[in-house]
């Protein structure tokens, strides 16, 4: 059986670059058949891939979850089969990707270990950001190809609940067009994940063992903590009487324009307000008001404030 813990977890496409940042698709016919694939953990990460698969042309994808009945629905749907034991698992060869929590990506390969299968045929991935392909050592012992391959991107996590409704969050496979894939492990298996990777629209980044923590941290800067930001300022409009949503009308215009400055120009040039321009006075005022309002909050403005003073750029003019 599964182990009993949550479990978490066609076209062929190139891209072309019309700035530094911005990227356009286009579609190339497929080579070769794609070889079979199974996904085990149907969180975020695993719900997402399972789309993004079937909609590439994985005809032989296998679906491994804890029996809850969105998750049927969503094998149902992709016209996927569909497990809760991994002893089930019939496939030969191909890939298995283990889309789960970080601390349960080890029990899950020695589960996997035990099956009577020849491993030597497989190429296993897990889709962790901070572990290396060690975590998968039972399964290198016995002969398989083993990477860390993990996509540098955010995931909804209420897809599977909902996957027989009509309103399914359309996260298949263009999720991944454009996505970075942070790749390490041994040799074969790297290439097999680059062309899978290819496969689905993304672009593979060949990572050191040693480096995928600093990798992973970038993720959860441009990501996480963006949101964290975002929370922190419908915190502050809301102090002075703004509802929710009214307090989101008027954050995400300003944030999607910083994000569009950002693809067009670079971030050193996208930086505006305060800290930026040199304007210690009004930095002031903003810290003495948060301190009434979150003194905790008004250590975070001053600890990011400080690193802009000290970092600022005059390539750009703040209007902030």
């Amino acid at each position: 059986m599964l182990p009993q813990t949550a479990l978490k977890c066609g076209k062929k496409l190139a891209f072309a670059s019309r700035s530094p940042y911005l990227l356009t698709m286009s579609v190339r016919p497929r080579k070769s058949p794609l070889p079979p694939l199974t996904i085990i953990g149907l969180g975020g990460v695993g719900s997402a891939l399972s789309r993004a698969v079937a909609g590439a042309g994985f005809r032989g994808l296998t679906l491994v979850g804890r029996g809850r009945p969105g998750e049927r629905a969503l094998a149902r749907a992709l016209k996927a089969r569909y497990l809760s034991d991994l002893r089930r698992l019939t496939q030969d060869h191909g890939f298995i990707v283990v889309c789960v929590k970080d601390i349960q990506i080890t029990s899950v390969a020695h589960h996997l270990s035990r099956l009577k299968i020849g491993w030597n045929r497989f190429t296993v991935l897990h889709t962790s950001g901070v572990l290396g392909s060690d975590v998968l050592k039972p399964l290198a012992s016995k002969g398989a190809s083993v990477a860390a391959w993990h996509p540098y991107q955010t995931f909804p996590r209420l897809s599977v609940r909902r996957a027989g409704s009509a309103t399914l969050p359309e996260s298949g496979p263009g999720l991944f067009f454009g996505v970075t894939f942070g790749i390490s492990g041994d040799p074969r298996a790297v290439r097999a994940a680059k062309r899978l990777t290819r496969t689905l629209g993304g672009k593979p980044l060949r990572l050191r063992e040693e480096d995928r923590v600093l990798y992973h941290l970038s993720a959860v800067l441009s990501c996480g903590f963006v949101a964290a930001d975002l929370e922190m300022a419908v915190r502050v409009l809301k102090s002075i009487g703004l509802s929710e949503k009214r307090a989101l009308e008027a954050i995400l215009p300003i944030a999607s324009q910083t994000l569009k400055n950002v693809a067009e120009h670079g971030p050193a040039r996208a930086l505006t307000g305060p800290a930026v321009r040199g304007d210690k006075e009004t930095i002031r005022k903003h810290l003495r008001a948060l301190q009434k309002l979150d003194p905790e909050l008004a250590q975070v403005y001053a600890t990011v404030s400080r690193h802009l003073l000290k970092h600022k750029t005059h390539t750009q003019e703040g209007v902030g």
